[in-house]
Parts: structure tokens; C-alpha cells; sequence
């Protein structure tokens, strides 16, 4: 029996930093040799923004390249200070994660903001950096290009290319830096077409479930893997145009159905600006790979009593602002051929499937009470004989196979606000 796939899921900690280098790499890999001080080191990801609140500060330890794992800082004093005398200290929601409070404190244009951690006996600080007005993003617009996706041979994909126009900033000398957020809608294999409870229906049989679409649309909202950044310094107006965002090939099965992206424009300090534009470097400049120590990227936290302790990460303060929801074209495939492919990562084999069909009893004996309610949905296979091609059903498959629950690949039945049918 083959069953659906689950998404990996990447670790939200800072030593992207380092691991970058494996995940994103076309060329060798590179193996930096890196002494043991720059293991379990504090990471720090955070910002400050002239949006509401909560605002939230994680923190973590960095490990060996060899050693993956997401380890949590927990048990932190972790406090925010502006320059006008406010402070909050944060509360730790989840293990590594600290927020302000919903009612707490509000990030203000043209004030000074700076993070105090104290851990393990020692105290850490950023400088002090304004929160900058923000530049408003005048357009984002899509095209239609080729391109080609190999570093090392003649490998072409067509796809939906990303670009992005800021309006013109008051101030000559300005520093940017994006996240995109990508929205999909997906369908799960199958609708549902049974209930199971631990009875039947009074003729023995399953009961019929009344809402067969209830777990088959999903959507999914996450930041796309990659880092933008830009500067006015050198133009000839405060103003960025044609900025490449991401690409995304038609082929990406999170164009089958709907697809939509938000960019996130943020105006921050020279400082902030040269360490994204460092790590944006590090992830797409494979040469960059031998000439950037991961360890040299360097934040804007030290350690009070010991400053030379590399200290990862940046606790950003910003203006930001947005652009509207782009939506692409879909590709040009029928409902049932998306719905075809999305079944081709989920089917049920059967032994001498076309000579017996394996009873819905069967599938419910390999459950326990705990699994319950069980959802089943008749799966139908294509049968060729003498008298030519008919349908007949192979099997049933139930949740525990990811089959006709769309939210076991992580996304929710809540339709987003902004999502246009």
C-alpha cells in the first residue's frame, strides 16, 4: 500500500546560517572546519515592527553541521527597551519562542528599540536602532519566462517570474529587505464518503457521511526559502524597479489549483541591511561559499561581559509595509486531471485486486477505538476485460492512510479572507 507524503518540515532556528551551505549548495559541498566554540552558541531571530503586536523573539543554540537538530533556548529573560524609557519583558509562549503581550508594547516610527537576553548567568544586548517610516510597495507583477534551473547542464523550466516595484522614498539613501508569503489552495485524494463510529447502519452497512467535502479543500500559508535585499544609494532616484522575486515553475503542484503571494517590504538600518545582504549572499552565490565563513556573519547582539562571543542572528527593527495579493493563472488542466494527480500519491494496491474486493470490514479491523471515528472513501480502479474498460472499486481508504484528509499535509480548511474563488 502506498500512502500519501508528509512535508518535511525545516527548523525555524538561525543556524541556517550555517546549514545553508548543505541544503542549498549545486556545487560540492563545503565543509567549513570550525572549532568546537562555535557550536551551542545563542541564536537569535526577532524583530520590531510599526505593525501591532505581539511581537516574538526566538531563541535557540546552534549545533554541529553534522547535528541538525532545533534546540531551543528556553528559560531566558528576554526584554525590549525603546529610548523613551518603556520596557517589556516577554513570556515564553513555547519552548524558544517570547512575546510581548497583545496589549503591550507597540512599536512607534522614529523611536529606538534594543533586546536584552539573560541566560545562563550571562546578559546580552543589540545597539540601539530606529524604526524607520516605511516605503509603500507600488506594484508587484508577474511574467511568464524560462528558465533555466541547472548550474551544471542544459536544463530549462518555464514559469511564473516575480518582480517588484517600491514607491519613491523621501530619503536618497534607503535599505530593503523582503519576505514573500505564498498561498496555495490543495484538495485532498478523495472526498469521504463513510462514517465509522464503532456501529453500522441498521442494514449492517456503513453509515453515509453528510459532509463528503469536509477535509478536501486545504490551504497553505508559509514564507518562501529566500532572501531579498536592496539599496537606493547608488540609484538615480529613491525608488526600486523590476526587483526578481521568486520563481515558480508551472509544474509546481502549488499552481494546480490556486495560487497567490504577498511581499513583505521592510525599511531597515545600513546595519541590518549588510547582514541580510550577507546571508542573501551566502544562499545564492555558490563562489560565495568558499570565501564566507558561516561564523563570520556576525549580528547586532553581544555579550555584555564578553564581547568577543560570536553571537548568531539580528533582532531587527523596521518599518514595514505591503504589497496587494497577487494571483497567477492557472494552468490550463482540468479539475479531473488535477484531481488525478493529486490520487497518483495516494492508492491502495490490493492483492488480485480485480478478482476480489477487499471488504470496508477488513479495513475497519485494522483500526482500534482510538482511531475512531473512522472516514472511508471508496477508491475506483480502471478494469480492462472482453467487454472493455469499466470501473470497479478496488478498496477503501480511511484518514490514517493521508488519503481524504487534506490537513495531513499541513494545511487548514479555513479559506483565507483574501482568497478569491
Amino acid at each position: 500500500m502506498k500512502i500519501c507524503k508528509q512535508p518535511i518540515k525545516a527548523s525555524l532556528s538561525l543556524f541556517f546560517i550555517i546549514g545553508t551551505i548543505a541544503l542549498y549548495s549545486c556545487v560540492e559541498e563545503y565543509w567549513p572546519e570550525l572549532e568546537g566554540s562555535y557550536e551551542n552558541l545563542l541564536v537569535v531571530d526577532g524583530k520590531i515592527t510599526n505593525e501591532p503586536g505581539p511581537y516574538t523573539i526566538q531563541l535557540s543554540r546552534s549545533s554541529s553541521l553534522l547535528d541538525n537538530d532545533y534546540n531551543p533556548l528556553t528559560g531566558a529573560i528576554v526584554v525590549i527597551s525603546d529610548d523613551a524609557g518603556n520596557t517589556e519583558t516577554l513570556f515564553e509562549s513555547s519552548p524558544g519562542n517570547y512575546k510581548t503581550s497583545i496589549i503591550g508594547m507597540q512599536g512607534v516610527i522614529g523611536r529606538k528599540y534594543k533586546l536584552s537576553i539573560s541566560s545562563d548567568g550571562k546578559t546580552y544586548e543589540s545597539a540601539y536602532e530606529e524604526l524607520l517610516a516605511p516605503t509603500g510597495v507600488e506594484s508587484v507583477n508577474y511574467v511568464e519566462e524560462t528558465q533555466k534551473i541547472s548550474e551544471t547542464e542544459e536544463i530549462y523550466e518555464s514559469g511564473y517570474q516575480f518582480y517588484l516595484t517600491t514607491e519613491r522614498a523621501s530619503n536618497p539613501k534607503n535599505y530593503f529587505y523582503w519576505e514573500v508569503v505564498e498561498t496555495y489552495e490543495y484538495h485532498a485524494p478523495y472526498t469521504i464518503d463513510y462514517i465509522y463510529n464503532g456501529s453500522y447502519n441498521s442494514t449492517g452497512g456503513l453509515i453515509n457521511y453528510d459532509e463528503p467535502y469536509a477535509l478536501y479543500y486545504c490551504w497553505t500559508t508559509k514564507n518562501v526559502n529566500q532572501i531579498y535585499t536592496q539599496n537606493t544609494e547608488y540609484l538615480s532616484e529613491a525608488k526600486v524597479r523590476n526587483l526578481p522575486l521568486h520563481f515558480i515553475p508551472m509544474e509546481d503542484e502549488k499552481l494546480r489549483i490556486q495560487y497567490s503571494m504577498i511581499a513583505k517590504q521592510y525599511s531597515i538600518s545600513e546595519t541590518a541591511y549588510h547582514f541580510k545582504k550577507s546571508l542573501e549572499d551566502l544562499n545564492s552565490d555558490n563562489s560565495g561559499l568558499y570565501a564566507i565563513q558561516p561564523y563570520q556573519i556576525r549580528g547586532n547582539l553581544y555579550n555584555v561581559d564578553t564581547p568577543e562571543e560570536p553571537v548568531l542572528g539580528y533582532f531587527l527593527t523596521a518599518g514595514v509595509s505591503y504589497s496587494e495579493h497577487v494571483f497567477t493563472p492557472t494552468p490550463m488542466i482540468t479539475q479531473a486531471e488535477a484531481d488525478q494527480w493529486s490520487r497518483e500519491t495516494c492508492f491502495v494496491v490490493a492483492p488480485d485486486a480485480f478478482n476480489k474486493k477487499p471488504s470496508y470490514r477488513e479495513v475497519i479491523a485494522m483500526s482500534s477505538p482510538q482511531d475512531w471515528p473512522l472516514y472511508l472513501s471508496i477508491v475506483w480502479a480502471t478494469a480492462f476485460g472482453p467487454s472493455g474498460t469499466s470501473y470497479i472499486p478496488l478498496t477503501y481508504v480511511h484518514d490514517k492512510f493521508l488519503c481524504i484528509d487534506c490537513r495531513t499535509n499541513g494545511g487548514t480548511t479555513q479559506k483565507p479572507d483574501f482568497w478569491i474563488d
